[in-house]
């Protein structure tokens, strides 16, 4: 059996800044389908009570359409 979109969800993080971060407060709703354009960053930090050092990406968003579901 194939799986689709539907089938399988994949999360990532994305932030965003100045303009682009109002705009996409004040109109993304859970479930919104949308399209990001960004750069994706790396981030490294400690963790305070194993003291390892862990890692996690996210995409920094320069553009962000939204987009109806067919």
């Amino acid at each position: 059996m194939a799986t689709g979109p539907k089938d399988h969800v994949e999360w990532v993080n994305v932030v965003a800044y100045d303009k682009l971060a109002k705009i996409v407060g004040d109109h993304l709703q859970k479930g919104s389908l949308i399209y990001v354009n960004g750069a994706l960053q790396t981030i490294k930090y400690q963790d305070q009570k194993t003291k390892e050092d862990k890692f996690f990406t996210q995409v920094v968003a320069n553009q962000v359409k939204f987009l109806s579901e067919t």
